[in-house]
């Protein structure tokens, strides 16, 4: 109206819907960042949709200045917790970008609106050309769709605007909601014990995540330090490290599936729970075999004692397939395809078979004095622990199909 374009029943209501879109948007925000920070405290998604719902319609009823003042009333009690609230900064980030992609938006396209083309807004104008009917006319044509065209246009338009910004965007909101303290990922969150199948699918991946690093500790453990008798103190300390993680990790995913057994689950739900755990149980077993692995290693080289070429060559042959059992196991955890039970079981009797044959060359070697006994203890030692890994992820690998099939069945 203010641009002589004069004032129809379209434009009334686009103007509406960016007043509406503004307001609703800051009106998220703070109930989003509210909400995510105090899990548990306030009202749920139904209710929050219903304030929404009536906060639009007082916005439709009352106008732009009642809009403004209701909306006020109802963000107000989430001021207070939006400025001293400290926790999850990044979540507050994502909500505030956003907030302010819509709110300038909303304030571009109400300047563009301004600007007459053929004696009508050009925003308007450009919407009214690409969508079938003429929502000018006296009796505006299909005007519920001209308003979606609307809405789309304005989205596509304003992302790509504002996309050369990004970096300047990213900034705006750090400068706004600023991180004071370090920030730590959290892969098994406890607002979502309320969500139980998204919470298993955080489980399997923490699962995932276990596997992966106990399998990497006591590939490590063989390969850099046994086979080659390397005791560098500072490359213990990052395997004791990890070992550690791997406890830890196994503590958190098995307190994190107790809490979970406390919700209501469906069937499938329940029956996964304890081959998680199983699977957990047998990850944190498998990096345990790290630390025996490192001692046997210490006491190899205390003694000044060298593994011969053919024991060195029989571990590695063995070590490669337990290795191929493991690719396996973290390929099924990950939900992509891997050897069946019978081939499984045909592995693992391989790998039994070959550390069987295996001790009683190295016996005859002790009887032929081409071996030590010392040296010959810790070997039989090595090819027990070989064994007792190769056991554990067949354990996974056998559990792995059921909690695929079960992640499905949710």
């Amino acid at each position: 109206k203010a641009a002589g374009c004069g004032g129809g029943g379209f434009e009334t209501e686009i103007f509406k819907h960016l007043h509406v879109l503004f307001l609703q948007r800051v009106f998220l925000f703070q109930l989003h960042f509210y909400f995510v920070a105090h899990p548990g405290v306030g009202p749920g998604a139904d209710a929050v949709e219903d304030a929404v719902q009536v906060f639009e319609g007082r916005v439709a009823l009352g106008g732009f200045g009642a809009g403004v003042q209701n909306g006020f009333l109802i963000i107000a009690p989430f001021l207070h917790p939006f400025v001293v609230q400290g926790k999850l900064v990044l979540a507050g980030q994502a909500a505030l970008a956003h907030t302010l992609f819509n709110v300038f938006g909303a304030l571009i396209v109400t300047a563009v609106c301004y600007i007459p083309y053929k004696g009508y807004p050009s925003f308007l104008y450009l919407v009214n050309s690409l969508t079938p009917g003429n929502a000018f006319a006296e009796v505006p044509q299909n005007l519920e769709r001209h308003i979606a065209m609307f809405h789309t246009i304005f989205n596509i338009a304003v992302s790509l605007l504002l996309l050369p910004f990004v970096k300047q965007f990213a900034m705006l909101c750090s400068w706004i909601i600023p991180i004071r303290d370090k920030v730590q990922n959290q892969l098994l969150e406890p607002a979502l014990l309320n969500t139980p199948s998204v919470a298993l699918k955080l489980t399997s991946r923490a699962l995932e995540e276990m596997v992966s690093g106990a399998w990497d500790m006591v590939n490590r453990a063989v390969l850099n330090h046994f086979l080659t008798g390397d005791t560098d103190e500072k490359k213990y300390e990052e395997l004791v490290e990890a070992e550690s993680n791997i406890d830890k990790m196994q503590s958190d995913v098995t307190s994190y599936l107790v809490q979970l057994t406390r919700r209501r689950l469906v069937e499938p739900q329940s029956e996964m729970i304890p081959l998680l755990m199983h699977c957990t149980n047998d990850a944190e077993r498998v990096a345990d075999h790290c630390e025996i692995i490192l001692q046997l290693n210490d006491r190899m080289v205390k003694q000044e004692k060298k593994l011969s070429d053919t024991a060195r060559n029989d571990l590695q042959k063995l070590w490669g397939h337990v290795a191929e059992i493991s690719q396996q196991v973290v390929s099924g955890l990950a939900g992509h395809e891997q050897f069946s039970d019978v081939i499984l079981e045909q592995r693992l009797n391989k790998i039994h078979a070959l550390a069987d044959q295996y001790e009683a060359e190295h016996i005859e070697r002790l009887r032929n004095g081409s071996c030590t006994a010392a040296c010959g203890v810790i070997y039989i030692e090595v090819l027990g622990e070989i064994v007792k890994i190769a056991d554990r992820l067949g354990n996974i690998a056998e559990r792995s199909p059921e909690i695929r099939k079960h992640y499905v069945n949710l």
